[in-house]
């Protein structure tokens, strides 16, 4: 009989070492433990207007979730917007942490950890870009973000058919979505018929542009592209508008509401392409719990919305990886399109 229970009692132990074997292995949760997330985004320094909002963005859904019954727990790691810092913070949360899933603001975040997470086979989710880059990542690589090359190619098709110009000049930065969204314009604007009459990109951090401007206006432009990040932008417009150039100006989605603010009247009339709220409850909820208004509320959203969305397909022993293929498919980004706005008295008026 002891014979027969030890037999029974050492089957038992190594059916429960091959469940947790196997569970390991297909990325399952543990049923009484919270799902881990990490988050890497730029808590500290000159980008850290984004990566607050971020963060206060996921702390609402996380909140949400939890009114459903859904455990979440979260590791928040500060990149400033520095990829050494981004890899550093990566390999944290893969081998300390061990989250089940990590999340990151951009493109510019993601591109130097993609291997890292396709070898751990573990998914990163890139929340407010999507690009070609991404969807050819890997397997583990993930957006809920708006597409890159389809919002350059929209300002460039209202440009020359809506706004009638014919002549660009481009001012970009040497930086992954500056890069990607400036190729995806000047191919369409091309292609549409217009001419790039100047085209330059300069480094991060650039704060006098006054050579630049001066070629700009040698080139004679009947329009201004300049898919800048923040907050070099500032100066730029500033610079621009004291050589009296007086022609269309066009950006992309760096140029928020803090820029606009920043420069007052000269953001007047300016086209900027910027993403839009899945959530009309977010504002509220927003005020809610901060006692106050968001500075910029699409950040707040990317957040939001992204773990949101993955946590509503969240449940007990349910395979992360499974879950991620479920939501975004075999293309493996939202791939959705921003909508172009125009600068009116400091506020942003949505045009198409």
């Amino acid at each position: 009989m002891n014979k027969t229970i030890k037999w029974i009692g050492g089957l038992v132990i190594i059916l429960v070492v091959i469940v947790l074997i196997t569970s390991q292995q297909s990325g399952q949760t543990n049923i009484t433990e919270p799902i881990k997330i990490g988050v890497i985004t730029p808590l500290t320094g000159d980008y850290s207007i984004v990566g607050e909002e971020v963060q206060k963005g996921i702390e609402l859904a996380v909140s949400q979730l939890g009114k459903q019954g859904v455990k979440i727990s979260v590791v928040c790691e500060d990149d400033q917007l520095d990829p050494k810092n981004t890899v550093t913070a990566a390999n944290k949360l893969i081998t300390i942490d061990k989250v089940d899933f990590v999340v990151v603001f951009s493109v510019e975040e993601a591109k130097p950890i993609f291997s890292l997470f396709n070898n751990a086979k573990i998914p990163l989710l890139v929340l407010f870009d999507s690009n070609n880059a991404i969807k050819s990542a890997g397997p583990y690589i993930f957006s809920n973000g708006f597409s890159t090359e389809k919002t350059g190619e929209l300002m460039a098709d209202y440009a020359f058919n809506t706004l009638k110009l014919k002549k660009i000049a481009i001012v970009s930065h040497v930086d992954e979505w500056s890069k990607i969204i400036t190729e995806s314009f000047k191919n369409k604007f091309i292609d549409d018929g217009g001419v790039v009459v100047y085209n330059d990109s300069v480094q991060i951090g650039t704060s006098d542009f006054r050579s630049i401007i001066l070629k700009i206006k040698n080139a004679k432009p009947d329009g201004i592209y300049f898919p800048l990040i923040p907050f070099d932008a500032i100066d730029f417009i500033k610079q621009i508008n004291q050589y009296n150039i007086s022609v269309p100006m066009l950006s992309g989605d760096g140029l928020f509401q803090s820029i606009i603010d920043a420069v007052g009247k000269l953001s007047d009339n300016i086209y900027y392409t910027n993403g839009y709220l899945e959530n009309s409850d977010l504002l509220q909820l927003y005020k809610s719990k901060y006692q106050k208004y968001p500075d910029t509320l699409l950040f707040v959203a990317s957040g939001y919305d992204g773990i949101l969305k993955v946590g509503k397909s969240l449940s007990s022993s349910k395979n992360i990886k499974t879950i991620f293929d479920n939501i975004f498919g075999l293309v493996k980004t939202a791939d959705r399109i921003e909508k172009i706005y125009r600068v009116e008295s400091g506020k942003s008026i949505e045009v198409k």
